[in-house]
């Protein structure tokens, strides 16, 4: 039986204590996983300033390559396409 199968059978029997047991175990690992994923880089932070979303189509061969590089570099991909930008622009 499947550890989902498990969970549903606690819930249908009332076990909440087993339940809660597992969650807290499932964020332990999840945090630990984040620990080890994250990036150590600092990221410089905007200031605080009104953001605007903008959407954008773009080829599936550049938004792979982008993210690529943005997880190389350790750093977001909005926060790498807004610095690009930003030195284009020469707003640095």
């Amino acid at each position: 039986m499947s550890k989902k199968d498990d969970l549903a059978n606690d819930l249908s029997r009332g076990r909440k204590r087993n339940i809660k047991k597992r969650i807290d175990t499932t964020e332990e690992k999840a945090k630990e996983v984040v620990k080890k994923v994250a990036p150590t880089q600092k990221v410089e932070k905007v200031k605080a300033e009104k953001l605007v979303r903008t959407t954008m189509d773009l080829p599936k061969s550049v938004h792979r390559a982008i993210k690529m590089k943005s997880a190389a570099d350790g750093i977001s991909l909005k926060d790498y396409i807004v610095s690009l930008v930003k030195k284009d622009l020469d707003l640095d």
